[in-house]
């Protein structure tokens, strides 16, 4: 928001935080001001949120998009950190307590990871959730990952997307296994088409993308 704007109430300036125009291309902050916003920041930053929150929802052009029940705020903000540490023991218990990649023991040293690269589909859904080695993800980055990654995904999904989805609603998170899986058939779909290439293991392996990737889905998992 331009400096001139950020002052204005019910269309009035209230020169509150600073003075403009800026004099000598400086903007210097009123007294108290730095000490209230740094005190006051948690409000600030979710009263900003729920603005923006309110003024997408408020656009009747986009209700056919968003529906009633998503997560809105999760979609267009992502999920704290604190929240994404407290689903790393549902997930853990779920892999056995091994990294979902590499297959190793979990340990201290551990994160929880969109399988879904959050570059593709910035989204926090329940069954897109796994966790894994600080390693492993840090090197997958935004990678799709290697077909035996794929398969085990799946699998996890069919055999305890019910229960994983249960959990996930508890503590806030949207689960829709169907639009997940759509999106990861979408995802690799593209990959394929454009000749990419998946995450397989530390150091960078990886392989291209092929057909096999794409069969995996078939037609019964949407």
């Amino acid at each position: 928001m331009p400096l001139r704007h950020l002052q204005v109430i019910g269309g009035q300036t209230d020169r509150f935080m600073y003075d403009y125009p800026c004099t000598n291309k400086m903007l210097i902050l009123k007294q108290g001001v730095s000490r209230n916003l740094r005190r006051f920041s948690p409000l600030i930053q979710q009263l900003a949120k729920a603005g923006w929150v309110q003024h997408i929802r408020s656009n009747r052009r986009n209700a056919p998009l968003l529906g009633k029940k998503d997560d809105l705020e999760s979609f267009m903000f992502g999920t704290p950190r604190a929240l994404l540490a407290r689903i790393s023991p549902i997930l853990s218990q779920m892999q056995d307590r091994r990294c979902f990649y590499c297959q190793g023991k979990l340990h201290s040293q551990t994160e929880v990871d969109h399988f879904i690269p959050w570059s593709r589909y910035p989204r926090d859904t329940a069954h897109n959730f796994v966790v894994a080695h600080r390693g492993c993800n840090n090197d997958k980055r935004d990678m799709l990952a290697a077909k035996t990654h794929l398969e085990r995904w799946l699998a996890r999904n069919d055999q305890l997307g019910q229960e994983l989805g249960g959990q996930m609603q508890e503590q806030g998170f949207v689960s829709n296994i169907g639009s997940t899986t759509e999106v990861a058939k979408w995802a690799y779909g593209e990959a394929y088409r454009m000749q990419g290439f998946a995450w397989i293991e530390t150091r960078r392996q990886t392989e291209m993308v092929d057909r096999e990737y794409v069969e995996l889905f078939g037609t019964d998992r949407i």
